[in-house]
């Protein structure tokens, strides 16, 4: 474990890319409730893309959409379509941990900074990180603040009540253990018991907040695999999916939602009382 990240790492958020936000965003809602707490409206086509975020007791999952002719998620997905696009975390002494980041030879893009050169956004390098898009974004107050009169925080809908938390984003790995080594050095965290056997394992890095479930050997295809979700009302939201028309494999307690859907995504839903969400919160 890197003890010198404890408690400097956060989750944020995990991303989806789409080419609209606007009927993602809906239909996560009415699959799992909650507040839309960001949402880009208009223009940022120097940015390249749009983002609209969905609170889930305490958890976040963002949609991005394509911003002008010329934005990346255009070519993105054209090859691969909507679905799980990367995974944010906020880092108190941000350029500390970049520098001291890259001095174990960890590999930066994306990097930018405000007119105080101060690092406001970085990205791991998928090539170099187990094909795993990571954002970083600072913790610190003063990022906070300068967000705070933002236009994308105005008129948001009112929010509804959230039968769900984002608990852990489940990556596909070639090589398990190489994947962990590399987030457990880049993150910290702390590692939870292997489970399965021989050709089906799996094991989670609980950090800032959120698990990260790494399961191996995988086929090739996008690293980011799934979001697992923990439900308190359990036959609203698979009423909700059916109601969507979605393809589900149901039980009593855990159900999955193919990634065959609107979004892209897989969804792995487990059943549990209200009361712990509450107190993870």
């Amino acid at each position: 474990m890197n003890a010198t990240l404890s408690g400097r790492i956060q989750f944020d958020h995990t991303a989806l890319a789409a080419p609209e936000k606007a009927p993602i965003l809906a239909l996560l809602r009415e699959l799992f409730g909650g507040a839309i707490v960001w949402d880009d409206r208009t223009g940022l086509e120097a940015q390249g893309f749009r983002a609209g975020q969905l609170d889930l007791s305490g958890t976040v999952i963002e949609v991005i959409e394509p911003a002008g002719e010329a934005s990346f998620l255009h070519p993105y997905l054209a090859k691969r379509g909507p679905g799980l696009h990367h995974i944010t975390f906020k880092v108190a002494e941000l350029d500390r941990f970049l520098a001291d980041q890259a001095a174990r030879g960890v590999a930066f893009t994306g990097v930018e900074r405000d007119r105080q050169g101060r690092t406001v956004n970085a990205f791991t390098r998928p090539g170099s990180s187990y094909g795993m898009l990571i954002q970083f974004r600072p913790r610190e107050a003063w990022s906070r603040e300068a967000l705070r009169h933002h236009p994308s925080l105005r008129d948001l809908p009112p929010p509804l009540p959230s039968r769900a938390r984002l608990a852990a984003t489940a990556v596909a790995a070639a090589d398990g253990a190489a994947t962990l080594a590399y987030l457990q050095g880049l993150l910290g965290g702390e590692l939870g018991p292997r489970t399965g056997q021989n050709e089906h394992l799996a094991q989670s890095l609980r950090v800032g907040g959120t698990e990260l479930t790494i399961f191996w050997p995988a086929e090739p295809g996008p690293a980011l695999h799934h979001l697992t979700l923990e439900i308190t009302d359990w036959d609203e939201t698979l009423t909700a999916v059916r109601r969507l028309g979605l393809p589900l494999r149901a039980g009593e307690h855990e159900a999955f939602v193919d990634a065959a859907n609107p979004t892209g995504a897989q969804f792995h839903l487990r059943r549990i009382p209200a009361s712990r969400i509450e107190r993870q919160r």
